[in-house]
């Protein structure tokens, strides 16, 4: 009994080694291996996953994650995010922040749409790890609260 018991242990911690190589998407059915290439090899900015809803003709709701070499403090990161909100004419609708993160929600108009944002930076070790939800204005209230709980859900692991 205790050789079946450590079998089905082994099986178990195998099959978990195997599925934290994938990204699984149960709800759509597939999983995919992740994209990834050594440490050494990775440039200090650049996007490392775009997700979709379901969209429309006209926009897809996403969500997107990059990582940004940032040096400096999570007050230097909040306030030239805002003055880049400013000069893009983004209104900000709210920012939340404490020495781990910032959280920002606001929407602009770009390429003659009129855009809802929902963003959460996490600061580690020098880099800004910036995730950020997408819908159209008009898409937001159906899908914004989707949106900002895939957001909200990043965690840095190192």
């Amino acid at each position: 009994m205790r050789i079946l018991f450590a079998v089905l242990f082994f099986l178990i911690s195998a099959l978990h080694l195997y599925a934290a190589d994938k990204l699984v998407f149960d709800n759509y059915g597939f999983s995919i291996d992740k994209l990834t290439f050594s440490e050494k090899e990775t440039p200090e900015n650049f996007q490392a996953i775009i997700m979709f809803l379901p969209g429309d003709v006209t926009f897809t709701p996403n969500v997107n994650v990059q990582k940004q070499r940032f040096a400096a403090t999570a007050d230097e990161y909040v306030k030239l995010s805002i003055e880049q909100f400013e000069d893009f004419g983004m209104r900000l609708i709210e920012k939340k922040q404490n020495e781990k993160f910032a959280t920002f929600e606001y929407t602009a108009s770009m390429g003659g749409k009129d855009l809802h944002f929902y963003a959460k930076a996490i600061f580690s070790k020098g880099y800004v790890y910036l995730v950020t939800g997408t819908a159209l204005v008009s898409q937001w209230d159906k899908v914004g609260k989707i949106l900002k709980k895939n957001v909200d859900s990043l965690e840095v692991l190192k």
